[in-house]
């Protein structure tokens, strides 16, 4: 699985490791709610319509018939199979013999606010965040495999932060904390340097009780914020 400045990319593969062939259906049962970050907290809605969902061959599309809230998102299934749509499940049936296995991916294409496509310019917005992920400091441990993967397990959460919107220079804005959605308010960006600092001391404390060196070069640890 895979998250895109363009949407979600779901990767399958099934395969058959029965000693017969075998038959089956297999189906990808959709919705959608359009809940924003604060009520998928809360679990409590405070703006709610209908949705209407549509279907075409190996897609379904969802919208949101809000009066100011007019998003839209539609799924595909790509790939093996012979796929086809309601407006809730996407479904194929299969045939695999002995060993044999197929492959498929669903994707998620979200909208603008107001139903319109995302901006064309996904792959340049990728492609700053990776340009300033490579800029990071790289941290090596061949002493202890663990610490290494605990410094790039915090590097990799600090990548995550950049909300990626807006006009070029506003890519690279950091969202506050790993929320359930992405989303920025005012002290946000703020916020999100303390949680870098956060990162780095949690990252010493792993790396002082996994290493038998109580003398570990902390210069070494990356400074995720940075």
């Amino acid at each position: 699985m895979a998250v895109r400045v363009h949407g979600l990319e779901v990767n399958a593969t099934v395969a058959n490791h029965a000693d017969r062939a075998v038959a089956f259906e297999l189906a990808w049962m959709l919705g959608a709610d359009f809940a924003d970050i604060q009520e998928a907290q809360s679990s409590k809605r405070q703006q709610q319509a209908a949705v209407e969902a549509h279907a075409a061959d190996r897609m379904v599309s969802f919208a949101y018939r809000h009066d100011r809230l007019r998003y839209r998102s539609t799924v595909r299934v790509e790939g093996d199979g012979q796929w086809s749509a309601d407006r809730s499940t996407i479904v194929s049936r299969f045939t695999l013999e002995r060993g044999q296995f197929s492959e498929h991916t669903l994707t998620l294409q979200p909208s603008e606010v107001d139903g319109t496509a995302l901006p064309p310019d996904t792959d340049e917005r990728e492609q700053s965040a990776k340009s300033w992920r490579d800029r990071f400091a790289r941290f090596s441990a061949p002493g202890s495999r663990i610490v290494e993967a605990i410094v790039a397990d915090n590097v990799r959460d600090m990548a995550s932060f950049p909300l990626l919107e807006g006009s070029a220079d506003e890519w690279l804005a950091l969202q506050a904390g790993m929320p359930l959605y992405p989303a920025l308010f005012g002290r946000d960006t703020l916020t999100a340097g303390a949680d870098g600092i956060a990162h780095r001391r949690r990252t010493r404390s792993a790396a002082r009780a996994l290493s038998n060196d109580p003398h570990i070069d902390e210069s070494r640890i990356p400074n995720p914020s940075s």
